[in-house]
């Protein structure tokens, strides 16, 4: 699976992160990968992702967003295998959207992410 650069990830998460105290703005601030919000890192993407539960206004995105959405996904997957993280994909119980869920820490301190019930 051939993947983003470096650069080119921090690019994307500077165009879709959710403000100055997300996971996505540490990451394109620093341009450094912290295990430690690796859960929130792809949330937040997922989040962009499926939309239609999280936005309060309909909103439609293009081939292209989702595209570049995707590899940034595949992006921090890349990164979650070079530190030994194993992350796998859940379906909320109630709400139905996607959100990674951490099965092997690799020896990193990982936050936890909450999630309504």
């Amino acid at each position: 699976m051939a993947t983003i650069t470096d650069s080119k990830a921090y690019t994307i998460a500077s165009h879709w992160h959710g403000g100055q105290f997300s996971a996505l703005y540490s990451l394109c601030s620093s341009k450094e990968y912290y295990a430690q919000h690796a859960l929130w890192f792809r949330f937040e993407v997922y989040k962009c992702i499926q939309h239609e539960h999280f936005s309060l206004h309909s909103v439609t995105r293009t081939q292209k967003q989702l595209r570049e959405l995707t590899s940034l996904v595949n992006w921090l997957k890349k990164q979650e295998k070079a530190l030994g993280l194993v992350v796998e994909d859940k379906i909320h119980p109630l709400y139905g959207y996607y959100y990674p869920h951490l099965v092997e820490n690799g020896g990193h301190e990982v936050d936890a992410l909450v999630l309504p019930r």
